[in-house]
């Protein structure tokens, strides 16, 4: 169980949950504040540069307060996902992660 505060403008860059730790199922809620999560095949950096949304190969899912979102198959371990807060007030999500 992971909580984080997002403060306006901050981004968690594109990653991968480490396989070998955590087991295939992960669930985010957004407890409140507006955020996004990108999906994608990236080049590998973690940054998340405003041409990110403009590839082809990414994709933008809103995450409105009290959205829940799981990352599973494809989602899990093929693509990276980044979440970039940008809205006008914090942003608080829970994580939820199983060991292996």
């Amino acid at each position: 169980l992971t909580l984080t505060r997002y403060v306006p403008g901050e981004t968690l860059g594109f990653h991968f949950d480490e396989r070998p730790t955590y087991a295939e199922l992960i669930v985010g809620l957004s407890v409140c504040g507006q955020g996004r999560l990108l999906l994608g095949h990236t080049n590998g950096s973690k940054e998340v540069a405003p041409r990110a949304l403009q590839q082809p190969n990414v994709r933008a899912i809103d995450l409105p307060p009290g959205s829940l979102y799981c990352l599973t198959g494809m989602s899990r371990y093929d693509l990276r996902h980044a979440i970039v807060h940008d809205g006008a007030a914090e942003r608080i999500s829970i994580t939820f992660r199983a060991l292996k």
